[in-house]
């Protein structure tokens, strides 16, 4: 099966992370994680995604931060 697209995980509960990554790849995703705000901007500014699934209370950064910023990065 071919993927059908790059999907970005990010959330600092891994059980979220690792729930979400099951799925998603069972339906054929290609799927990158992020634990916290910071790393998901870094592999934003490494390549693209098709989507972004984001938590948004997270400890260091909230995912409200971390998309602002990433609104930003072409």
């Amino acid at each position: 099966m071919n993927a059908k697209g790059a999907v970005l995980v990010v959330d600092d509960d891994r059980a979220h992370r690792t729930m979400l990554k099951t799925l998603l790849s069972g339906w054929g995703y290609v799927i990158f994680e992020a634990d916290d705000g910071d790393t998901a901007i870094e592999k934003v500014r490494e390549r693209s995604f098709d989507l972004i699934l984001m938590d948004v209370r997270m400890m260091r950064m909230s995912g409200i931060e971390a998309l602002h910023e990433i609104k930003t990065i072409n």
